[in-house]
């Protein structure tokens, strides 16, 4: 399984995401929208991708994260995933820094397309995607 890397201001808020990541096959991990980039310990190598929730009002503390992210030199080429309410359109949250933006609730589908779109737009490769060099094959 991949891990992806759910930063939400509380569990609640990632139950719903967590669940249709994990449907998707990744490995879902929560960490504080406002806390530490990384889980806990460290070491660990970084995710396939990043879902930044900004529902319940904690629009500002997931732009404070998208652009942590970006400033983190192992983590600024993860593909983000912005999640928010339908309110929060109106309201002009910045999502410029996400590479990709989802309103909550979503199904699988739409979330697997969106995790393609900020994959595409970061890496330029989509998820099955094969690379050949001579007689090495190497399937993303």
């Amino acid at each position: 399984m991949t891990d992806a890397w759910i930063y939400a201001p509380a569990a609640e808020q990632a139950a719903q995401p967590a669940r249709v990541l994990a449907e998707l096959g990744y490995a879902p991990r929560r960490l504080e929208v406002n806390g530490s980039l990384r889980p806990d310990g460290g070491g660990s190598r970084p995710p396939a991708l990043a879902l930044v929730v900004a529902s319940g009002g904690s629009a500002e503390a997931a732009g404070e994260c998208l652009a942590r992210l970006l400033e983190d030199e192992a983590l600024a080429d993860l593909p983000v995933v912005l999640a928010v309410e339908p309110s929060q359109l109106d309201a002009g949250t910045d999502v410029l820094e996400a590479h990709e933006l989802i309103v909550t609730p979503f199904c699988a589908d739409e979330l697997r397309a969106r995790i393609a779109r900020a994959r595409r737009r970061v890496h330029g490769v989509e998820e099955g995607d094969v690379v050949r060099i001579g007689a090495l094959e190497i399937n993303l």
